[in-house]
């Protein structure tokens, strides 16, 4: 009697150690005629593939990598974290808006059948004053991280400028003074106007970024962090009358103290090993506490008075913008754990609306912004 042959099976689990189920299919065989035989076969599978997997199999939470996926750009920490230093030399100029105090070019009321002569508006001259920057880091060894703290400091000097009349046409005032019985008027005409300005800048920034390769040739450090600003404007206008018996002196001060958070990125593009172009972007929203003062006096036939003495104190929340470009060269050494670096760009922080001086009826609110050359050193260590 012949051997009777084993019948193969439908369906045939050939791999229980995945997540899903893999089945052979046997196609001579009509499984329409056996659906309960089928659903067991799918079922007797999926539980013996999720009961019996090994542990060291089970995959990873759904977003958490098992290794690095951009690695790291900055030097390799020996110990937990390793400290570097930056010094900057800054030579930046000062720009503030709304600060024009006189304008010529305007025909005088008693000569109507003349033409006016091209005049100007006259403003602070403003010219590039130097400052430098200091700041610490720490590179961590928790998947690079690492934390940045930066001092800047700008101080400049007197910006002075003057003007005087001409015999075709008259020289006024731009800001309105309070004369003596409570009216604002304009103060013309004018034999001279002159204006002193000086404003300080202090800053510190506070960061928490990654620096890492996200491609061969282009690094980048995402941050966050906070930023802490100060800054203090001084204007003095002298107004002297046509008549030469009376003038008028204008002392303005605006202190902002403002502290906010910060978002930026830093990007450099490698040409070789040793250079490469960076270009970093950072915006910060500040909430600014302004304090505001401003007098004006009057001196006409040698006696003094003083017609205006306000001050003013709010919160507002503003923009800083902080903008930058320029080249780099660094190497390393001792097995990568050192790291040195000088740069040379141009550096431009624009803060909107943060001229807010005192003005009687017409506004003259303008932008205060910082651009110039800024020349770096870094050591990590």
């Amino acid at each position: 009697m012949a051997a009777r042959r084993r019948k193969k099976p439908i369906f045939q689990v050939v791999s229980v150690y995945t997540p899903s189920i893999e089945l052979h299919f046997n196609p001579r065989k009509n499984t329409m005629k056996k659906p309960l035989t089928f659903i067991a076969c799918l079922l007797s599978g999926y539980v013996c593939a999720s009961t019996t997997a090994p542990a060291e199999m089970e995959p990873f939470p759904a977003g958490t990598p098992s290794n690095q996926v951009t690695p790291n750009a900055a030097p390799k920490p020996q110990w937990w974290a390793n400290p570097y230093l930056t010094a900057d030399f800054i030579w930046w100029k000062t720009t503030a808006g709304g600060l024009y105090y006189a304008v010529d070019g305007i025909l005088p009321g008693n000569t109507p059948a003349l033409n006016a002569k091209k005049g100007k508006i006259y403003d602070v001259e403003m010219k590039y004053e130097p400052g430098f920057k200091v700041g610490f880091g720490l590179n961590f060894k928790h998947d690079g991280w690492d934390f940045y703290s930066e001092y800047t400091r700008l101080h400049t000097g007197q910006m002075h400028n003057s003007a005087s009349s001409r015999e075709e046409d008259t020289l006024n005032g731009t800001w309105l003074v309070q004369n003596p019985g409570g009216a604002v008027t304009e103060f013309f005409p004018l034999l001279n106007a002159s204006a002193n300005w000086h404003a300080h800048l202090d800053m510190l920034d506070l960061e928490l970024g990654r620096n890492y390769y996200i491609s061969r040739f282009l690094t980048l450090r995402p941050y966050i962090g906070l930023k802490l600003v100060w800054t203090d404007q001084h204007l003095r206008v002298l107004y002297e009358h046509l008549d030469q018996q009376s003038s008028f002196l204008l002392k303005m001060k605006q202190e902002v103290m403002g502290t906010g958070i910060q978002a930026g990125l830093d990007t450099a593009w490698h040409m070789c090993k040793n250079w490469s172009v960076f270009g970093n972007f950072c915006l910060s929203g500040l909430w600014n506490d302004y304090d505001v003062k401003r007098t004006d006096d009057l001196e006409s036939t040698g006696i003094n008075s003083r017609t205006l003495n306000v001050a003013q104190n709010f919160q507002i929340v503003q923009p800083f913008f902080n903008f930058g470009l320029g080249v780099r060269y660094e190497t390393w050494f001792y097995h990568d754990y050192y790291h040195f670096s000088i740069q040379a760009g141009w550096e431009e922080l624009l803060l909107p609306d943060y001229n807010q001086l005192i003005a009687l009826y017409n506004e003259q609110i303008g932008d205060l912004s910082f651009q110039g050359l800024s020349i770096q050193a870094r050591f990590d260590f």
